[in-house]
């Protein structure tokens, strides 16, 4: 599994190679399609806004320096091919890290209300529901992301189907191109296919 891994990362990366790598600010949208007519398959892809980020995640991704890109894939072919967090060459975060940049502001705040709390004892009501609270919201931003993100393990694209991922990347490690690295479960064959930013 770590070998596959590995072969992803290093095609993708050869194929970015062979581009020009210019970093670039970060487009308010962009969306490129390519499409493999003999594997009968289309990619896109598409920066959300920071309004379009607080609607569909609730949470401002762009505001913590993130670049949300919304990967979508279309197989209109009769072929399976498997996906993973490894399949893209482009730097990006595990949600599990992005969740942690929303929580690390409530745990100072959470401290805080534990100091005050020992001074003046009925603060300790406000401090627990400030912890409860951000727990919970920690939670459940963490379950959207990671739901609507890549998966660290191979995911199945199944034929006739459109799958949509996110990549939730730092915005100083944002290029105008990437790849994205497909196993073809039925060929046995690596299909590599560049999203360039229009």
């Amino acid at each position: 599994m770590k070998l596959k891994s590995f072969i992803y990362g290093m095609l993708g990366c050869a194929v970015l190679m062979s581009a020009v790598w210019n970093p670039a600010s970060v487009p308010v949208n962009f969306t490129h399609n390519l499409t493999l007519e003999d594997k009968k398959l289309q990619v896109s892809a598409r920066v959300y806004s920071a309004e379009e980020s607080k609607h569909i995640l609730r949470v401002d991704l762009v505001d913590k320096g993130y670049v949300p890109v919304e990967v979508t894939i279309q197989n209109q072919g009769d072929h399976s091919y498997a996906i993973s967090m490894a399949s893209t060459a482009q730097k990006s975060d595990r949600p599990k890290d992005v969740a942690w940049k929303f929580h690390k502001a409530s745990i100072a705040r959470g401290v805080g209300w534990r100091i005050v709390s020992f001074f003046c004892w009925p603060l300790s009501i406000p401090s627990a529901i400030d912890s409860i609270v951000s727990y919970k919201k920690h939670r459940s931003v963490l379950k959207g992301l990671k739901a609507k993100g890549f998966k660290e393990v191979d995911e199945v694209v199944l034929p006739y189907s459109v799958v949509k991922r996110l990549l939730y990347i730092p915005q100083a490690s944002f290029y105008n191109t990437f790849s994205v690295s497909m196993e073809d479960l039925d060929g046995d064959e690596l299909v590599v296919i560049p999203v360039i930013v229009s």
